[in-house]
């Protein structure tokens, strides 16, 4: 169960990501290199398969740490793997957790969308002065 997102907009870019294992398993990790993260879990033995469900840019590692202590009560052992959850509840609830908690935690992403809007705001403000000041050429 894939969710909609497109994986080339995260391509170079430091991600939290949520990619279902199999037999109902989810794994969350970090990457900066999330293409070939892909490969080297498809070419990996230790999961059945691998898809990913879900990617958020972020600002720090240490999220995707304090992340793993929060989702602590949903931590499923397979292998050696620490990064591993099983969740009763849907993929969909799952991710939901993770997206609140990253947009609630990443005060510097927040920042960062504030500072784009802002840059995106002053240059629509550009464009209709320009707009403007041609109307009254006419």
């Amino acid at each position: 169960m894939e969710l909609n997102f497109n994986i080339y907009d995260y391509v170079n870019k430091p991600v939290v990501y949520v990619a279902y294992v199999g037999d109902g398993v989810i794994k969350v990790g970090y990457s900066t290199d999330i293409l070939d993260r892909e490969k080297r879990h498809l070419c990996s033995q230790t999961y059945k398969q691998f898809r990913y469900m879900y990617a958020c840019e972020v600002t720090s590692k240490k999220l995707e740490k304090e992340l793993h202590n929060v989702l602590e009560r949903f931590r499923y052992m397979l292998a050696k793997e620490h990064e591993i959850y099983k969740y009763t509840g849907t993929f969909t609830d799952f991710v939901g957790i993770v997206d609140k908690w990253l947009w609630e935690n990443d005060k510097d992403m927040r920042l960062k969308e504030k500072d784009d809007e802002i840059m995106r705001l002053k240059e629509e403000n550009m464009r209709l002065k320009e707009e403007k000041g041609n109307l009254t050429l006419l």
